[in-house]
C-alpha cells in the first residue's frame, strides 16, 4: 500500500466498489439459476428451506465483499462490528497444545465451543454432500489442512490426541453418521459422487473413467485446500496471523467444497 493518504483512500474506495460489484454479480447469477428443488417437502419445510437458502446467499455475499478488501480494511471493519476482535495473537494466548499429556482433565478441557462447531459443521455438511466416502475423506483432509497452517494460526496447534479422539472419532465421525442416518430416515436422496454403486472394484468407479466426475471431485476436495495453502504461504506473517482473516479463507474453502 502507498504511504500517501490520498492514494491509500483511492485504493480502499476502489476495493469497496469492487466488492459491491462482485456481490451484485453473484446475486444476479444466483437469480438466473433454477431455484432450489422443493420436491417432496411439506409447505412448512418449503418455507424453512427458503429461509435457509436466503440466509446462505446473504452470508456468501458478505464473504465475497470482504474478500475484495485489503486485509487491514477487513480487520478494521470486523473490529468495528465486534470490539473483541482486532487484537494481535501473542504466544501467551491459550492454544490447544499448552499441555499434551494424555489426561482426562486435558481432554475434557478441549470439549468447548469449537467441539460444538465441529459437530454442527459435519452434521450440516452431511445433508449437503450425502456421500459417506466423500464426507470422511473431506474431514480427514480438513485435519491435514489444520496441521499445515498451525504455524500461522496458533489456535490450529493441537495435541495429537486432540486431532484423533476429540475431532475425528468423537466429533466428525458421529456427526457424519447421524447426518447420513437422518438423510435416510427422512427419505432424502443420497448422492454417489464417485460412481461406486453397482461396481465390483475400486478401479471400476466412474470418476476414474469420466473426466467430468474426476474434475468435480478434484475441484471439490483438492483444489480449494491447495489454494488455501498456497495463499497462506505467500501471505506475510503479520496479515496471516490474524484469526479473522484466515477464518474468511477457511470458510470460503468449506463453502467451495459444498
Amino acid at each position: 500500500m502507498p504511504k500517501d493518504p490520498a492514494e491509500r483512500e483511492e485504493i480502499e474506495r476502489a476495493n469497496i466498489w469492487r466488492g459491491i460489484y462482485s456481490v451484485v454479480v453473484f446475486i444476479v447469477a444466483y437469480s438466473y439459476l433454477k431455484p432450489y428443488p422443493e420436491y417432496g417437502l411439506s409447505v412448512t419445510f418449503q418455507r424453512i428451506n427458503r429461509i435457509i437458502v436466503v440466509l446462505t446467499v446473504a452470508y456468501m455475499s458478505w464473504l465475497i465483499f470482504m474478500l475484495n478488501l485489503r486485509p487491514e480494511q477487513g480487520r478494521a471493519l470486523l473490529g468495528y462490528l465486534d470490539k473483541n476482535l482486532n487484537k494481535p495473537v501473542t504466544k501467551e494466548m491459550h492454544t490447544y497444545d499448552d499441555n499434551c499429556e494424555l489426561e482426562w482433565e486435558n481432554i475434557l478441557d478441549n470439549f468447548d465451543h469449537y467441539y460444538v462447531v465441529h459437530l454442527c459443521n459435519w452434521l450440516l455438511a452431511s445433508f449437503v454432500i450425502r456421500d459417506a466416502y466423500i464426507l470422511h475423506f473431506w474431514q480427514l483432509l480438513d485435519e491435514g489442512v489444520e496441521l499445515s497452517v498451525q504455524h500461522i494460526l496458533p489456535h490450529f496447534r493441537e495435541c495429537w490426541w486432540d486431532h484423533i479422539f476429540c475431532d475425528i472419532l468423537l466429533s466428525n465421525i458421529p456427526a457424519i453418521t447421524l447426518g447420513l442416518y437422518l438423510v435416510k430416515k427422512f427419505g432424502i436422496r443420497e448422492y454417489d459422487w464417485l460412481g461406486r454403486k453397482g461396481k465390483d472394484s475400486f478401479w471400476d468407479w466412474k470418476f476414474l473413467h469420466c473426466h467430468k466426475k474426476f474434475g468435480a471431485i478434484f475441484y471439490q476436495q483438492f483444489l480449494p485446500s491447495l489454494k488455501l495453502l498456497i495463499d497462506d504461504y505467500k501471505a506475510n506473517a503479520q496479515d496471516a496471523r490474524d484469526p479473522e482473516v484466515l477464518h474468511l479463507f477457511s470458510t470460503m474453502v468449506k463453502l467451495m467444497g459444498h
